[in-house]
């Protein structure tokens, strides 16, 4: 894998490797998938990558659990005694299928971690779970209670936010006045959450959910005719390439079109295929297409060892012409340029003409 040295903002520096390629949006983990990943009731549910992002790993070993609800949900069985039947200790007895939990040796003891952490280090604005205390499957055997806190910590280990809970079992008779409990935390930049609880009686977790999001990702706006926002260039970047989308996605200008995309790259604006009067022209950029058939999104990619080593920060000019159609008619045309949406860079004052900074985020990748 290529080696590309990148800046982090002005000030700080950090090694990630990032394998995502845009911004994932709102992943969620039903346990009830529990085929796509190969597992099945009884089997471990730490060291999988849920959903290709979410890994679980915890104090003691979580397993799958098969309720008779029919409910497929994550457990955290008591089987730090080796001698201990593990279906009789915490999940699963009997055949495992379709039976309440069953725990035979009381619960209270030092406090329990769950570590939820995500792939190729993505980050995350939100994260939630449903949290089940022993209860809401079968109430009718000991009061108990669970204790659980949620923390969000950024890459540097700093937490950025937490939420608490306090669930009470009622004894002899089903925990109806709770039911599944959802725990929030958010916040930019979570790189890991952990789920800190001190329970004397059994507790399941089920329905994860996180907002992700590529950190290397920025959005740009696109002008056509100056001051029309017909929609957005994305940039984003992973350890071998570079990506840039086009997209045309503002709802009031729908009935437009791409029929020619150019860009190019360089690390100064000086750089950029210009004349002698310092206006671009597109038709010499490097990158695009010129031959497009009425396309809404444009994307190509880049592998960064074609991009000579760039690193601290890239200057991109991104081009389009487009067409306004009433059914198949073309009844407008307008070139279109990328820019900063609130404080747009011209090549000069002479041309509407704009350009962009991108700031790539890791500086290393192996």
């Amino acid at each position: 894998m290529n080696k590309i040295k990148i800046l982090l903002g002005a000030l700080a520096f950090l090694t990630i490797m990032f394998v995502s390629t845009a911004s994932a949006g709102v992943v969620c983990i039903d346990f009830e998938d529990n085929a796509t990943v190969g597992v099945a009731p009884g089997d471990p549910v730490e060291g999988i990558y849920w959903r290709d992002m979410l890994c679980i790993n915890a104090t003691n070993t979580v397993y799958l659990v098969a309720e008779n609800n029919s409910a497929i949900i994550a457990y955290q069985a008591n089987i730090n005694d080796s001698n201990v039947n593990k279906y009789d200790n915490g999940y699963l007895t009997g055949n495992g299928i379709g039976i309440d939990f069953y725990n035979r040796s009381n619960r209270s003891s030092p406090e329990e971690i769950f570590k939820f952490t995500f792939k190729g280090n993505t980050l995350v604005n939100n994260f939630s779970l449903e949290l089940f205390d022993f209860g809401d499957f079968d109430g009718g055997f000991n009061l108990g209670y669970v204790n659980a806190t949620l923390i969000a910590y950024n890459a540097s280990g700093v937490m950025i936010n937490s939420a608490s809970i306090n669930i009470t079992d009622i004894s002899l008779m089903y925990d109806a006045l709770y039911g599944p409990q959802t725990l929030v935390v958010n916040g930019p930049g979570i790189a890991y959450v952990e789920l800190v609880t001190n329970p004397t009686e059994r507790f399941a977790i089920d329905n994860i959910c996180f907002d992700a999001y590529d950190p290397t990702l920025s959005t740009y706006c696109l002008f056509a005719g100056q001051d029309i926002p017909i929609g957005t260039v994305d940039v984003w970047h992973d350890c071998e390439n570079l990506y840039v989308k086009y997209m045309i996605n503002d709802k009031e200008y729908l009935d437009w079109y791409f029929t020619e995309t150019h860009f190019d790259i360089a690390t100064d604006v000086s750089d950029i295929s210009q004349s002698r009067s310092s206006n671009p022209i597109p038709g010499r950029f490097e990158y695009g297409n010129d031959s497009l058939d009425y396309l809404k999104e444009y994307s190509e990619t880049i592998p960064l060892d074609k991009l000579d080593g760039y690193c601290d920060r890239l200057i991109i000019a991104a081009h389009a012409s487009v067409v306004k159609l009433s059914g198949e008619v073309e009844i407008d045309e307008e070139s279109a340029w990328g820019a900063d949406c609130e404080d747009p860079s011209k090549f000069n004052e002479k041309n509407w003409a704009t350009y962009f900074e991108y700031i790539p985020y890791c500086i290393s990748c192996e």
